[in-house]
């Protein structure tokens, strides 16, 4: 499953809130059929206060946090240098983005659970992560790729 990943790419976690931003079932449906026919989903996301270190190529994951489950459910490959655009939520901010092709987008009931992450990736401040953008250790970045290899293999 490390097809289109840039060898030696650095690794970055994009959290999603449902309770925040509202992604119906139908469209997380649509996503995971999409990408497990070997098509992607094109989205933005926005940085966190990250505005640089993150290149094309770089590899992403989308970590669901909140009331209905915390996870891993989607993995992508940066598609933009860092970039502003107006907030997503509020129109008079100005926030930073980058594009991502989420290669791989699961249900909710098939997402990577957050304890088998910590496992592998204790390094990571998973419990404490307030945004979008962070850059994993080696280490973690490693293990998480390998980790997600395995869950999607099975």
């Amino acid at each position: 499953m490390r097809n289109n990943l840039k060898e030696n790419s650095h690794v970055f976690i994009f959290t999603w809130n449902p309770d925040k931003f509202y992604i119906s079932e139908s469209d997380i449906h649509d996503r995971a059929s999409l990408t497990k026919s070997g098509g992607f989903f094109e989205s933005r996301w926005a940085t966190g206060s990250r505005n640089s270190g993150i290149d094309i190529g770089d590899t992403g994951y989308l970590f669901q946090q909140g009331k209905r489950g915390r996870g891993l459910i989607a993995k992508g490959v940066i598609q933009s240098e860092i970039y502003e655009d107006k907030h997503w939520n509020d129109q008079n901010k100005i926030i930073t983005y980058v594009k991502l092709h989420w290669n791989v987008w699961l249900s909710a009931r098939n997402r990577l659970p957050i304890e088998d992450v910590m496992g592998v990736a204790p390094n990571t401040h998973w419990n404490q992560m307030q945004g979008s953008g962070v850059q994993l250790p080696q280490d973690d970045a490693d293990a998480l790729l390998t980790l997600w290899d395995q869950w999607m293999a099975r």
